[in-house]
C-alpha cells in the first residue's frame, strides 16, 4: 500500500518483507509444529483472509495518522504502525477452521518489528 510507504518512508520491498513478516509471525503463532507452519504459509484461502484483514488495519493505521502525518516521524510511525497491525495476531478465522482446538498458540513469536528499526 503506497500510503503506508510513504508515511513509514519504505521501499516497496522493504514493505514487501514486513508484510510477509507479520503473515509468517501468524502462522507461526497459530501453528503447533514445523509441518502445520508449513501448511498455514501454503494456504492460499488463508493468505486471502490475512491480506484482508490485514488491509483493514491498515486502513485503520491511514486513518488515525491523518492529522499527525505531516509531524510523524519515521520511528514514531513505524511504532505506531506495530502497534496497529500487531492486533491481527490475536485474530482467528474460525470460518476456515472451525476445528480451532487444534491449533493452539505457541510462544509468543519473535517481534517482527525487531529487523526493521533503525
Amino acid at each position: 500500500m503506497k500510503k503506508i510507504q510513504k508515511i513509514l518512508e519504505y521501499t516497496p520491498k522493504e514493505y514487501d518483507v514486513l508484510v510477509l513478516s507479520v503473515y509468517m509471525n501468524w502462522c507461526d503463532k497459530h501453528s503447533n509444529s514445523d509441518r502445520e507452519l508449513q501448511q498455514l504459509l501454503s494456504y492460499q484461502e488463508l493468505l486471502n483472509w490475512f491480506k484482508m484483514e490485514f488491509k483493514a488495519l491498515e486502513n485503520e493505521f491511514i486513518e488515525s495518522t491523518k492529522p499527525y502525518v505531516k509531524n510523524l516521524d519515521k520511528v514514531d510511525a513505524l511504532k505506531y504502525y506495530s502497534k496497529v497491525v500487531s492486533k491481527i495476531l490475536e485474530f482467528f478465522p474460525s470460518a476456515l477452521f472451525p476445528d480451532k482446538h487444534k491449533f493452539t498458540s505457541r510462544p509468543k513469536p519473535v517481534n517482527f518489528f525487531e529487523s526493521h528499526k533503525n
